[in-house]
């Protein structure tokens, strides 16, 4: 019973932002908005930095390559539906990649190592021909202000409900014994490089749809708005002051 008033309270809130721009102003619409981006970014970032214990300071930078890849693919006619595929597969290919040399590492050392993804894909964005450089990627100008914040609910509602499985099944049992004590989950059984690699390309998978959206939102995005170091820490301290390992700890 309390889990069924759980999921329905939580369906009540849904349902309720849902409401808001049928009668708030834009203004509260988009502040509602960039508050749904911010608790994707930051409960999937919780995935890694919470259940796992691997403090990454990438994460935004998966944030900003999901936009990138799609207001580029949006720019080249590709149809929308399909251009929100294309981000979530550039970037969880790009999670996959990096997992193997960061996960060789632990501890600060860890964090340090993601610390430096985030300048160079900035450094590669305003250097790079086809991602505009400095000026950025400007998209043909059209309203989408209530398109993409009703997504952006229904990508909270993933984003719980993704949560809740990664709380609840072996999976996630896994990464918190891989947080506790890392030679002890392999003794155990637990393949740990898998159980790493897996958990970073679901929450780099979220974080590239938060960018999408708040890119196809904008209409526009350069190197310094979706990598810039100011607002990457933003989402990783709703997730520790909030709460780590807790459905709502980013609220």
């Amino acid at each position: 019973m309390s889990n069924y008033r759980y999921w329905l309270g939580g369906a009540f809130v849904l349902a309720a932002l849902a409401l808001i721009p049928t009668s708030g102003s834009a203004y509260t619409t988009t502040l509602l908005f960039t508050m749904l981006i911010s608790y994707t970014l930051a409960q999937s970032w919780d995935w890694v930095g919470g259940e796992a214990g691997y403090i990454n300071l990438a994460h935004f930078a998966f944030y900003g390559i999901g936009a990138y890849a799609f207001c580029l693919s949006l720019l080249n006619g590709i149809p929308i539906a399909l251009c929100f595929v294309i981000a979530v597969v550039v970037t969880s290919i790009v999670a996959l990649v990096v997992s193997f040399p960061l996960f060789r590492l632990r501890g600060d050392y860890f964090a340090f190592a993601t610390l430096a993804i985030l300048p160079l894909t900035e450094l590669l964005a305003f250097n790079f021909d086809f991602t505009g450089g400095a000026d950025g990627v400007v998209l043909p100008p059209k309203y989408v202000l209530f398109e993409a914040y009703y997504l952006a609910i229904g990508l909270v509602g993933l984003t719980a409900i993704a949560t809740v499985w990664l709380i609840r099944t072996r999976f996630g049992y896994a990464l918190k014994a891989i947080r506790n004590d890392e030679e002890a989950a392999e003794i155990c059984g637990i393949r740990i490089f898998p159980a790493k690699s897996r958990v970073l390309i679901m929450s780099a998978g979220f974080a590239s749809l938060a960018g999408a959206l708040q890119g196809w939102q904008l209409s526009y995005i350069d190197p310094t708005t979706v990598f810039g170091l100011d607002v990457a820490l933003i989402p990783i301290a709703m997730a520790l002051l909030g709460g780590s390992g807790l459905l709502w700890g980013a609220v």
